[in-house]
């Protein structure tokens, strides 16, 4: 069955349940810290940090150390994690926040192929984003934009190939991007 032909078989069921999910607790929100970074333990002050700027969701920590590697706040050496002085790190509270500072730091052209890739949807193939994106003289780079775009974690690689299908990491990702397309 199709996706929207399974979702209304469970919206018609007796048996559709509601799922109330939680934040991971601190502990997990520092075992998938120290496992997104690499190493086996965190100094303190990140502990801390991450602590109550996750408030238990695990794709704001995850943006939010990729930000504050991406700034020279934290850098990991071999299997330890070194951090700058927290105290004074201006970093956004919302993930809409970090994402669009994530997306800033892109080059123009990687965040205008990001735009095109919105529209086409949170799955799409690379041929689509080449074949709609409106700047003709840039549809040859447009694998190599994507391919930069997986590398920094904005995108996921579903098949590779002449038909490379991709998704946004996370949907607030693609709301994000799409949000900085302009009316015209």
């Amino acid at each position: 069955p199709t996706a929207s032909g399974e979702f209304e078989r469970l919206a018609e069921s007796a048996q559709t349940r509601v799922l109330q999910l939680e934040g991971l607790a601190a502990d997990e929100i520092t075992e998938l810290a120290c496992q997104f970074l690499g190493v086996r333990s965190l100094p303190a002050a990140l502990h801390k940090f991450i602590g109550e700027r996750a408030s238990g969701h695990p794709f704001f920590c995850e943006e939010l150390l990729r930000t504050m590697r991406e700034v020279g706040a934290i850098r990991v050496q071999a299997d330890r994690c070194f951090v700058g002085d927290l105290e004074s790190l201006d970093v956004p509270t919302t993930i809409e926040e970090i994402i669009l500072g994530r997306l800033d730091r892109l080059t123009a052209r990687q965040q205008f192929c990001l735009k095109v890739a919105s529209v086409a949807g949170p799955v799409f193939q690379y041929e689509t984003v080449r074949e709609v994106h409106p700047v003709l003289e840039e549809r040859a780079f447009v694998a190599g934009h994507l391919e930069a775009l997986a590398d920094l974690g904005h995108i996921l690689v579903e098949t590779e190939g002449d038909d490379a299908t991709y998704r946004f990491k996370h949907q607030i990702t693609r709301d994000v991007a799409y949000a900085l397309m302009t009316k015209s």
